[in-house]
């Protein structure tokens, strides 16, 4: 058991300690990120990923007269943080740090608004070595709300 911890630590401290000071990007700073190309690319992969938000004919099987009722289920199901990238840094130039579309508003204008939609953040799985463990008192509010959703 000691040995287990003695390892833990010292992989850790090698991992963070060792291998950052080793590191190749570490003195990268927004001058470096933030340039107009870096903003350009931005615009283009926001531009050609707008797909679910305007729901473009045939892009997406979503048929807003057969859909009753939709539940999306999952960590990010409403995650607007992480859909804006959260591995962003310090954003320059961003009025908020919490602006983004979120998966409501997207799938709204697909099925359209009268159509209940429902979102649970519920389902958590945790990765132990190799074996996934499912927090299970989180699983069942999130399949109860799979039941109730058509699609």
């Amino acid at each position: 058991m000691w040995f287990q911890q003695f390892r833990d630590i010292n992989a850790s401290w090698f991992l963070y300690v060792i291998l950052a000071s080793k590191q190749p990007y570490g003195n990268l700073g927004p001058k470096d990120a933030c340039t107009s190309a870096n903003h350009k690319l931005a615009r283009e992969a926001a531009r050609q990923g707008i797909v679910l938000l305007k729901n473009s004919p045939g892009s997406l099987p979503l048929n807003a007269k057969a859909i009753k009722s939709l539940a999306v289920i999952g960590p990010n199901a409403n995650a607007t943080r992480t859909m804006i990238g959260n591995y962003e840094g310090e954003v320059q130039g961003m009025a908020s740090r919490f602006v983004g579309i979120g998966l409501d508003i997207g799938l709204s204008n697909c099925i359209g608004s009268s159509t209940p939609l429902v979102l649970a953040s519920f389902c958590v799985v945790t990765w132990i070595h190799t074996s996934p463990v499912i927090d299970l008192k989180w699983v069942h509010p999130s399949m109860d709300l799979a039941m109730e959703g058509d699609l």
